[in-house]
């Protein structure tokens, strides 16, 4: 991480350095502006790449990072207007309609996200984020024999993805697969052994079997990494309360 952050104050400069001399270049603007964007600084991502796609009107790649800092800044409605503009300048940039998908997901409106990352898989079928964030869609409609799929084709085209193995793990428990479920959890940590997420869903999954040593395990695994998690000390709790019990 803190290499990172070397690398975005380096480019920070860089980026200045040319402004300094062409304060109307429109992709330095907008690279200055990701770098903002990337230290979590969201409003001032905005106002770099705003300015950007003022100067530049007619590229949509500006208006989908746009996009991205006011969805990051909360700025929802926002967000989707610049999808929108990116989309009217290429209608079949699939970014935008993934990152479009994301926004209408967040307002809670599935059916129309569902509909987006569609347009984005039949413009690019190899997009695995998109099939995953289909599977997102469906699971929030509780659909989850279709979310599965969704999640299935996503690790086939790439299977180092942690967060997509959690949610198809997520997806199995809840079709009773316990056994599957379980495989994927596993999958999961061993692409990323810090992510707790899976480490607390397995936990909760080895629970409602009876395992109650592994469960035990995996919580404190989790609150090893991430101490101030409240959920965590309630399962882990609640695990231990219930094997008091005679």
């Amino acid at each position: 991480e803190h290499h990172r952050g070397g690398r975005l104050d380096k480019a920070k400069r860089l980026y200045e350095r040319v402004l300094r001399q062409q304060p109307d270049n429109a992709d330095a603007l907008h690279l200055l502006g990701l770098t903002a964007h990337q230290a979590g600084r969201h409003e001032r991502a905005i106002e770099l790449i705003g300015k950007a796609t003022r100067i530049s009107p007619e590229n949509g790649h500006f208006f989908n990072n746009l996009g991205e800092a006011y969805r990051s800044a909360g700025r929802r409605d926002e967000a989707i207007r610049c999808y929108q503009q990116a989309l009217k300048l290429d209608a079949s940039d699939a970014m935008a309609l993934n990152n479009l998908g994301n926004a209408l997901a967040e307002q809670g409106k599935m059916d129309e996200a569902a509909a987006s990352y569609l347009r984005a898989l039949d413009i690019d079928p190899g997009y695995a984020e998109a099939h995953s964030n289909l599977g997102d869609a469906l699971a929030g409609q509780e659909k989850m024999d279709e979310a599965a799929v969704c999640y299935r084709r996503a690790i086939e085209i790439n299977p180092h993805l942690a967060q997509v193995h959690d949610s198809l793990a997520t997806a199995l428990t809840a079709l009773g697969q316990t056994q599957e479920a379980a495989a994927s959890y596993h999958r999961a940590l061993d692409i990323d052994p810090g992510y707790v997420p899976a480490l607390n869903n397995l936990g909760n999954l080895l629970s409602s079997m009876g395992k109650w040593d592994e469960a035990e395990d995996c919580y404190r695994r989790s609150l090893e990494m991430a101490p101030d998690l409240a959920q965590v000390h309630v399962h882990l709790g609640n695990l231990l309360a219930d094997r008091k019990k005679p």
